[in-house]
């Protein structure tokens, strides 16, 4: 039953207005009085255990919904350290293809003939470079590679520049 306030009487004490029946305020008798506030009572009651439910139901959700945010969470730190970890992994996997890279640059660039180098810039640029060339290249760059080795290896430095 739904708690209507306007309904009840007064339970102040006051005199409640005078109702225009006949003229005469009507007065309600002492049952009509208690009754009155059982009922107020009793729906007072109801709604406080309604209250107390509604209160209980939303703790239950509360506390499955930072339950779940902490499991959610526990993920999220795992899945964050792990792309960490990857991060760090790739980064050093660059520096060490850096490195292989410049190595491998620069033995190419000491045990190239200049002529080769000048026709692979030329082929890089987007010119072209004849076949005859390339050929010759191939023959001359072994040998131009061997003086480079025979002049290191007796140490006649400023030979090797000159070559």
């Amino acid at each position: 039953s739904l708690f209507r306030p306007w309904s009840l009487p007064l339970l102040s004490g006051a005199t409640p207005p005078p109702a225009r029946a006949g003229g005469r305020a009507m007065q309600p008798s002492r049952g009509t009085a208690e009754a009155a506030l059982a009922e107020v009572q009793r729906a007072f009651r109801e709604g406080l255990r309604v209250l107390s439910t509604t209160w209980a139901a939303h703790v239950d959700a509360a506390s499955a919904l930072d339950k779940k945010a902490k499991e959610y969470a526990g993920i999220l730190a795992r899945e964050h350290a792990r792309i960490e970890e990857e991060h760090v992994q790739i980064r050093e996997e660059r520096r060490r293809l850096e490195v292989d890279w410049a190595s491998l640059e620069s033995q190419r660039s000491r045990h190239a003939a200049p002529g080769a180098l000048a026709a692979e810039g030329a082929r890089e640029d987007g010119l072209a470079v004849p076949e005859e060339t390339t050929a010759a290249l191939e023959i001359v760059a072994p040998a131009h590679d061997l003086r480079r080795a025979a002049a290191r290896d007796t140490g006649d430095d400023h030979k090797e520049q000159a070559v």
